[in-house]
């Protein structure tokens, strides 16, 4: 594939990544920042720092979408810097890890980092106030990647251990553990339609289902050490990285390898991004160059070629780049050749062999295009045979040719044939309902005695026309659940122009359930499904449809009676409905008051979080959730104490209240070490009465944790 541009950064990338403004943003091994417009393939922002990274292979280093801030792991200690990228300055350092932060990631909406150690535990610090906002599951060996969703609803942890730990950030209750890898995860991404992929060290790839935390598909496995990936828009391809410098691609859509090597470099693969505006890959290697390739290829070039009608470098091209089979130029291209196959049919089936050969002259040299070509003219070598068995009505021999040369079933004679057929069917249909004209009906279909696909159905209808006339009667009166189970026992009566009827009307009311469902005209919807429920093709996915409206149905009542408590639980219960609007407008608002209420914790204002919360303290799905911003309130208070030099039995005192709450967790740990280095403390941790996160509830509230 060519190189559209080809960008020297002096020193090993470690990070691509597209922000939301679609410029790229490059973050090298020395934690150099630059901003690159990919129009004009030049740096338009950035900044350095000093902090040098020791692993090029690992993720160190983020930056938010909104160009806001950056975060930067610092090797050999415990701590992360954040930057501000507008004034190119740091914020501040942090960090809890009992050794190396080993990964980080700012979600999407710029409110958090997150922390993942050598010692397992993940932390989650909110962005403004610097604190730690709650900490999540934590694995048995060193944290390897994180992942946020798109709407930063969920996040995914994962870890030397092969694991992955998978948190509704919504709720925070009943974190999934995943586990499926053979070798240690080392990098996510999370998936268009509530998809998750996860990736190990050893090539395997993994896509799971978020709402089921099931594996939907594992891929075809990478044969190298996998280093980074990238995703095109709405998850289509895939773009795998690899030690040895390949780049393979994937379709997401069909969960197939389209082609191992895909793009080659001349050393390892660091760091992949797709952009959107272009439809072009940067690929970032170890000798510190970003290539950047056009995914389509040469458009122009490509058009040309169709329209020239080359079709074998066309398809050459096509063949080293598989994205173009979704390209306009292989739609025409492919248009083109369809085109000129059935029109040298139809020449064929005039014996017109040398017009056929020559219309398809210029996909002659096409290899995907050659057997069927020399399948179409070898069959119709055969074709005058076939021909002289329809004129003499010797019909058992002319299907047995065309099913021995499926390209005669395309022929107008065939299908004249298979209409002849059916014509005498019909009317075999109608004389057997009539007295004394059975005899007749043998006759008029005698002509087809012999041929095994028509000889069933001829054997059924004359054994089984009362059933016909059944078949009627159930359809008058639309009872198709009876019309399929009276087909299973008899299927000759599939053969009948009334079953096709039933069939074109069950496809016209999908596509109109489908339209009123996604308008979110469920009752429209519903009347439609329930009818659909009897054609078993359907079943499967009108079951979901109505499941999906009963549950809406009850969210969207719960709103209109203002019964949040249980708007939240039908959330909590059914993830998917954080995909409808009337959702997103329930979650934005109670992000808000969180935004706000961390604020106010970060001060131990618990006042202040007390009322700011006060619209969600009788909703039972939302008290982990409220239960951790206490924590942090709490522990500001604790903290606070001791720089105001709070009598150290007072402190004692608090510290067991919060265990009492909350338990004996990683935030009050952490507290308790500093407590030590103040007052000669007795205290012993562990010997406390705790309580627990999951059972916590508003009525634990108090203004102050120090007495």
């Amino acid at each position: 594939m060519e190189v559209l541009h080809v960008s020297n950064i002096k020193a090993p990338i470690l990070m691509l990544k597209v922000l939301s403004n679609e410029k790229l943003a490059i973050i090298d091994e020395n934690s150099t920042l630059r901003i690159m417009d990919v129009d004009e393939y030049k740096v338009v922002g950035g900044f350095k720092t000093s902090i040098k990274q020791e692993r090029i292979f690992a993720n160190h280093v983020d930056i938010s979408l909104d160009m806001s801030v950056s975060a930067i792991a610092m090797p050999t200690t415990n701590k992360m810097a954040l930057f501000s990228v507008n004034k190119k300055a740091l914020l501040y350092k942090t960090g809890r890890h009992q050794g190396a932060v080993e990964t980080l990631c700012i979600d999407p909406s710029s409110k958090y980092v997150v922390t993942g150690g050598e010692d397992g535990k993940v932390f989650v610090y909110n962005i403004e106030t610097s604190k730690i906002a709650f900490v999540l599951p934590p694995h048995s060996d060193y944290v390897s990647a994180i992942a946020f969703s798109s709407n930063s609803q969920w996040i995914a942890t994962s870890s030397y251990d092969k694991s992955i730990n998978l948190v509704n950030l919504a709720t925070m209750k009943n974190p999934q553990k995943l586990r499926a890898h053979s070798s240690a995860i080392i990098h996510m991404k999370f998936l268009s339609k509530s998809r998750l992929l996860s990736c190990d060290k050893e090539g395997g790839l993994i896509v799971w289902d978020v709402k089921t935390a099931k594996i939907i598909k594992r891929l075809t496995k990478m044969n190298d050490t996998l280093t980074a990936i990238g995703l095109s828009d709405n998850s289509h391809f895939l773009f795998v990285g690899s030690k040895l410098g390949y780049v393979a691609l994937y379709d997401l859509e069909n969960y197939e390898l389209l082609k191992q090597r895909f793009i080659k470099e001349s050393s390892s693969i660091t760091a992949i991004a797709f952009h959107t505006n272009g439809f072009k890959l940067s690929v970032a290697n170890l000798d510190a160059e970003i290539k950047f390739y056009p995914l389509l290829g040469d458009e122009k070039r490509l058009g040309e070629l169709v329209a020239s009608n080359n079709y074998v470098d066309f398809y050459k091209e096509v063949e080293e780049n598989p994205i173009l089979l979704y390209s306009d130029a292989y739609k025409e291209a492919e248009l083109n050749f369809n085109t000129q196959f059935d029109n040298a049919t139809k020449l064929l089936e005039a014996s017109h062999k040398k017009e056929a050969e020559h219309l398809l002259k210029d996909f002659m040299k096409v290899p995907e295009k050659i057997s069927l070509i020399n399948a179409l003219t070898r069959d119709f070598q055969q074709f005058q045979a076939f021909l002289n068995y329809i004129s003499a009505q010797k019909f058992p021999l002319a299907y047995s040719l065309a099913n021995n040369h499926p390209s005669f079933k395309n022929s107008k004679q065939y299908k004249a044939l298979e209409k002849h057929w059916s014509k005498l069917f019909l009317q075999a249909q109608k004389m057997i309902t009539e007295k004394g004209a059975i005899d007749q009906a043998r006759e008029l279909l005698a002509p087809f005695r012999g041929i095994s696909e028509k000889t069933l159905h001829t054997q059924e209808l004359f054994n089984n026309h009362k059933k016909y006339e059944y078949m009627k009667k159930l359809i008058g009166q639309k009872d198709f659940k009876k019309l399929f189970e009276l087909i299973k026992l008899h299927p000759f009566l599939t053969e009948f122009a009334e079953y096709d009827k039933v069939l074109d009307y069950a496809d016209n009311l999908y596509i109109k359930a489908q339209m009123a469902y996604d308008e979110q005209d469920f009752h429209k919807a519903e009347v439609y499904a329930k009818v659909l429920l009897s054609f078993e093709m359907y079943k499967e996915d009108i079951t979901t449809m109505l499941d999906n409206i009963a549950t809406e149905y009850r969210f969207n009542d719960a709103l209109d009676s203002n019964d949040y408590e249980k708007a939240f639980t039908l959330l909590e219960q059914h993830p998917a409905l954080y995909e409808t609007k009337k959702a997103q407008e329930l979650e934005s608002r109670w992000n808000f008051h969180v935004e706000k209420a961390y604020l106010f914790a970060a001060k131990g204002d618990v006042v202040s979080v007390d009322k700011e919360l006060d619209d969600y303290m009788q909703i039972n799905a939302k008290y982990i959730a409220i239960a951790t911003i206490y924590q942090q309130c709490y522990i500001a208070q604790l903290e606070k104490a001791i720089i105001t030099k709070v009598d150290m039995k007072q402190i004692e005192e608090g510290i067991r209240r919060y265990i009492s709450m909350f338990g004996l967790d990683e935030l009050i740990a952490y507290f308790f070490e500093q407590f030590k280095r103040r007052y000669p403390t007795e205290l012993v941790l562990d010997k406390q009465r705790a309580g627990n996160l999951m059972a916590w509830n508003p009525t634990q509230i108090i203004q102050n944790i120090v007495p």
